[in-house]
């Protein structure tokens, strides 16, 4: 082979080398940008993540706060409903004693009597 030949041959293996290298180039380029895109949806994700978990966190404090509130709620209830069935022992003994009383009236005006006898 001559020196023109070898020539000729190193010149087509660098053209070929350069089209590879820039084959190349482009490759890493579509790959960073790929990167910087997967990094920038990252962010996105992380930010969106964090926003979602301070919701949650604002759900998990209401939801104690409507419990709190719904324990005190039934403490007052149950002493409110202790008090009224206090009262209402109380009514059905007056009631009881109020009926004794006028069936004892009752009883002696059927005898025909003021109740003195």
């Amino acid at each position: 082979m001559s020196l023109k030949d070898e020539m000729h041959d190193l010149q087509e293996a660098l053209a070929v080398t350069n089209q590879i290298q820039n084959k190349h180039a482009l490759m890493v380029a579509d790959h960073q940008e790929w990167l910087e895109a997967i990094q920038k949806a990252q962010l996105a994700h992380a930010a969106a993540m964090r926003e979602v978990d301070e919701k949650i966190t604002q759900f998990a404090s209401a939801h104690l706060a409507n419990e709190e509130g719904l324990r005190e709620l039934r403490a007052a209830t149950a002493a409110d409903t202790d008090k009224l069935r206090a009262g209402l022992n109380e009514l059905r003994a007056g009631m009881n004693d109020l009926r004794a009383t006028l069936q004892a009236f009752i009883d002696s005006m059927r005898r025909g009597g003021n109740g003195s006898h």
